[in-house]
Order: C-alpha cells, then structure tokens, then sequence
C-alpha cells in the first residue's frame, strides 16, 4: 500500500523492520531488496536476498530475484550461477531451464544456451516439451533444417498434439519444402493449419511465421 502511495522511504523503513524481526520473511525481503535497488543500494538488496534465501522456506522466488538483480547489474557469472544452482535443486522443473537459456542467448552466449537445453533432454527424454524447446531455439538460431530433427522427436512422444504437427508444416514451409509440409499434416490438420498460419500474419504453405516462444 505503502509502495503504491508513493511512499518509498516509509515502506523501506517498514519492510527493513520486518526483516530484522524475521530475516526468513521471503515476502518482506523481496520486497525490501526491491526497494534498495530502487535507491541504489545494491549491495545491501544482495544481501537481503542471499540471507532470506539462505533461511527461508521457498526460497525459489528470492534466487529468482537475486538471479535478476544480477543480470541487470551485468554480473552475468554470478547470474548464471544461480540460475545453475535452481536448477540443481530442482532438475525436473523445465522453466528454470528455459529462464536459463534465454538468459545467456541475451548475452549472446548461444552456445551455451543450447547445452542448457540439450541438457534439459538428457534429464527427461520422454518430455516432449524439452524437445519443443530445443526445436524453437534451433529454429530461432540456426534456421528450420536443424529443427525440424527435434520436432519430430518431440511428435514421437506426443503424437496426438496437432498444435506440433502444425508447427512441422511451418518448419517445413520455412524451409521450402512445402510438399513435407502436406504430407506431415494429417486430414483434420488442415483448417487448423489455415487459422495458425492466419493468425501469424502469413498464408498456408506460403511463407508462413514462426508463432510461440522466441529466444
């Protein structure tokens, strides 16, 4: 209430209160580590974070922060560290990966994103998502030809998705192959086929767009 008010001095006051009565208060560090950053005060929201993280319950969303706090600050060893440790912590939970490899493609480290994604499959080779994801980042990065091999691993373990099976046609289509593009839609594809291509301002089997995730 505080924050929205305008009050910033008050609420770190408060929030800084808090915080020595309860340093495993996740919520009011969060908080208080916001409002340090906001007053230039980067040393003493790191700290914030790293203690409450040390001692709260969930610590997912105070890594999160701190993980964030350094990247803005172009700590990018440090960011990546903790986005390391997430993971670590948690290997089966596919957004930290993902919130990983986005991150190192901003700071153009490709190379080192698609690891993180290949990785991703290696942990669970019958998740059809980490294929999806590894798909959209070779789509995005070194064209449809190379993505087109993990797409189909990725229809392999979820056949009946056709939202995957439209989105070969477009990989195809990108690759100027549009007769594979036909043959890998199925009969009721089609009109689907129709409104995703239309709706990601292109024609079908003529030059369609990518739609979804972009790295």
């Amino acid at each position: 209430m505080l924050v929205r008010e305008g009050k910033t001095d008050e609420a770190l006051a408060l929030a800084e209160t808090v915080v020595k009565e309860d340093p495993a208060n996740g919520q009011a560090a969060g908080l208080l580590a916001s409002l340090y950053m906001q007053s230039d005060r980067a040393a003493e929201a790191e700290q914030v974070l790293i203690t409450a993280a040390g001692m709260a319950e969930d610590s997912v969303p105070l890594k999160l922060q701190l993980a964030q706090m350094y990247a803005q600050q172009k700590k990018n060893d440090a960011a990546e560290t903790v986005m390391r440790e997430l993971i670590a912590a948690k290997p089966d939970e596919l957004s930290y990966r993902v919130q990983l490899a986005q991150f190192l493609t901003q700071i153009d480290q490709a190379d080192k994103a698609e690891a993180v994604l290949r990785e991703a499959i290696d942990a669970d080779p019958k998740d059809a998502k980490r294929y999806l994801m590894l798909s959209e980042f070779l789509a995005s990065k070194k064209g449809a030809a190379e993505a087109i091999d993990y797409l189909r691993k990725a229809i392999e373990q979820k056949p009946e998705m056709y939202e995957l099976r439209i989105r070969l046609a477009a990989l195809y289509e990108q690759d100027k192959k549009p007769d594979e593009a036909k043959k890998n839609l199925r009969r009721d594809d089609h009109a689907l086929w129709r409104r995703a291509a239309g709706s990601c301002g292109a024609q079908p089997f003529g030059g369609a767009r990518r739609c979804g995730r972009r790295f």
